[in-house]
């Protein structure tokens, strides 16, 4: 569980990258990541509000 959401974050990072969104963005859920990496819920949480994000500039 743990390995899959790590893994799910590390390409999300590398899409935020590639697609050259802002660095706000990208320290935003890399905070969100490193604050709460004892619960994975919080976690999860961070990474939907990051996708919605994500919609929301690609819209």
């Amino acid at each position: 569980m743990i390995r899959k959401v790590y893994s799910n974050a590390i390409l999300m990072f590398v899409y935020a990258l590639e697609m050259n969104f802002s660095l706000v963005l990208i320290n935003f859920f890399l905070a969100s990541l490193i604050i709460q990496t004892d619960n994975l819920y919080t976690i999860d949480q961070g990474l939907q509000m990051i996708f919605w994000h994500l919609a929301l500039q690609l819209n």
